[in-house]
Order: structure tokens, then sequence, then C-alpha cells
């Protein structure tokens, strides 16, 4: 989850920065667990406008990058170019 937070910013924009110092700060089972919750409720309290705005970023980035225009399309791993069809297609 921490590395998704340090490649997606639109989603880390999204986040409280107390709730991202817990994930990259969690290093066993329980203080994953109490991460990953600080995390959900930190997203889902975003206020809509600055999550709106974020998942524009997001579709613009995605859609650029799936383009003919990026040079490397296979740089990042199968699964997640998988998501970002995925979420285009949502």
């Amino acid at each position: 989850v921490s590395l998704l937070v340090k490649k997606h910013p639109e989603f880390a924009a999204c986040i409280s920065q107390e709730a991202k110092l817990a994930v990259f700060l969690a290093s066993d089972h329980e203080s994953q667990k109490e991460a990953l919750r600080k995390l959900f409720r930190s997203f889902m309290s975003c206020d809509p406008k600055v999550s709106e705005r974020n998942l524009k970023l997001l579709l613009i980035r995605l859609q650029a990058e799936q383009s003919n225009l990026h040079k490397h399309p296979h740089d990042e791993p199968a699964w997640e170019r998988k998501c970002a069809r995925a979420i285009l297609r949502l």
C-alpha cells in the first residue's frame, strides 16, 4: 500500500498526513491493520471537491500512460497496466 501511496500522488492527496505516516511506519500485522483503517477513514472523509479534482488528474495521467505516446508501456508490472485500464473503463 505504501508503494501505491508514493506512486499515485492523486490518491495520496486524498489522504491525511497522519494516515500516510501510519502506512509508512506500520511494521507488524496489528499496526498494518490499524494503518489501513486510518487510510480508509481518511480517504472516505476527503473533501468531495479535492477527491473530484484528483480523480480527474488521475484519469488524465492514466490516459496519457496508456496512449501510444508513452515511451515505455512495459516499465510497470502487468497487474498495474490492467488496473489502469480497468479504472479508465469505469
